[in-house]
């Protein structure tokens, strides 16, 4: 148990550095220091400060898609109302993260997407598929809703999830979820 507290250590000092600073900006030394661990005990872990930075985003994706999911799931069988579950979790999410010591810093995923801009790189993939798997969400239920384009559709609606998180970053506004989960309902009654 020792070790996987410590690189569950490592993992939530990274994942806070990353959120706030960026990836190039926050180095191994820091991240190291802030976590109370030895380099060796990082190496030990990860290869790399990439393999660190995939694990990290690994890991958000697991846990933000696991939080939405379950708000989808929780909200019942009908296709409108699970997509807007959707934005209901995003916004508890910002909520929690705005009234957190250190505010709401974004989406780490595309911070990722933005820093690691090669096509080919293994993070920006891992940001791209995170993407997709919300995406995917949105597609299936409307799909089943009955959507003409339920791709077209799908796409909107995370544009404005996207949307609605940088407006709560800069403006460290709270309500922009609520205001993308009011679109989101025009485009939903649009078809």
């Amino acid at each position: 148990m020792g070790r996987a507290s410590k690189r569950d250590q490592v993992l939530d000092t990274a994942e806070a550095l990353f959120s706030r600073q960026g990836f190039a900006a926050t180095g191994i030394n820091q991240i190291t220091r802030e976590a109370g661990v030895a380099s060796m005990t990082l190496y030990n872990n990860f290869e790399s400060k990439d393999a660190l930075v995939a694990a990290t985003l690994e890991r958000r994706s697991t846990r933000l898609l696991d939080g939405i999911l379950e708000s989808v799931e929780k909200s019942g069988t009908d296709p409108r109302t699970r997509i807007l579950a959707v934005f209901d979790a995003v916004e508890r999410w910002v909520a929690a993260e705005l009234d957190s010591p250190n505010g709401f810093s974004g989406c780490i995923f595309l911070k990722a997407a933005q820093e690691y801009d090669d096509p080919s790189s293994p993070v920006r993939r891992l940001a791209q598929n995170h993407k997709r798997r919300i995406v995917g969400v949105f597609e299936r239920e409307a799909e089943r809703l009955g959507a003409s384009d339920p791709a077209a559709v799908a796409r909107s609606l995370h544009l404005l999830i996207d949307g609605a998180m940088i407006q709560a970053q800069i403006f460290a506004d709270a309500g922009s979820p609520s205001r993308a989960r009011g679109l989101a309902e025009l485009i939903l009654d649009r078809g």
